[in-house]
């Protein structure tokens, strides 16, 4: 079992590592330290299950998309798991804290990529629109819809035409927009909820 002075010491290292990470001051960061550590089952202190992260999304930060959220948890859970490391929790929720926008934008990223390759494919877009656009019923109309929204996408983003978006070629499109960041759907808690 660990010492006080030694848990201390991991917390303030950790709190170094997701400041640097997030651009957010090791102040703040030590506060969400302590929040987080509250969430944790009492056998095992160093993780965030499922339900609980979850449960997070949608009361302290107003997300309601269920598909979207079970995105965000794939993006920082630990593979064949069903529970985040409690520092990915804190880089997130600092992610969601910090004005970096390249912080935000290679989190956004990270998160619509589905299959975890790197890179986002028509597929990938296709599965985030529909989550995201609603639709007065179901016909051939809203399929046509969607892949005038890919085709639009695809055009504005895929600067060398080979089919896929890159985390530089999205990174540049929000540069010029910051408005399209979650242009995909909203994976970010809106501003109001992060300042309450």
């Amino acid at each position: 079992m660990a010492t006080f002075d030694e848990l201390r010491k991991r917390t303030k290292q950790m709190s170094e590592r997701v400041a640097k990470a997030t651009d957010v001051d090791e102040g703040t960061v030590m506060n969400v330290i302590m929040y987080a550590k509250n969430l944790t089952p009492a056998h095992r202190t160093d993780v965030i299950d499922k339900i609980v992260f979850i449960s997070q999304l949608v009361t302290r930060f107003g997300m309601t998309s269920m598909f979207l959220i079970d995105l965000i948890f794939e993006s920082v859970k630990v593979k064949g798991c069903s529970y985040t490391k409690l520092e990915d929790y804190v880089r997130m929720i600092c992610v969601y804290l910090t004005r970096n926008v390249s912080v935000k934008v290679d989190y956004v990223f990270k998160v619509y990529d589905i299959q975890r390759d790197g890179y986002l494919d028509i597929k990938e877009i296709h599965t985030l629109l529909m989550s995201s656009v609603i639709f007065a019923y179901e016909d051939q109309e809203s399929d046509d819809q969607i892949k005038e929204l890919i085709d639009l996408v695809m055009a504005s983003t895929d600067k060398n035409n080979d089919g896929i978006i890159t985390l530089d070629e999205f990174r540049d499109y929000v540069n010029k927009d910051i408005m399209c960041l979650e242009l995909l759907g909203p994976v970010l808690p809106l501003d109001h909820i992060i300042i309450s």
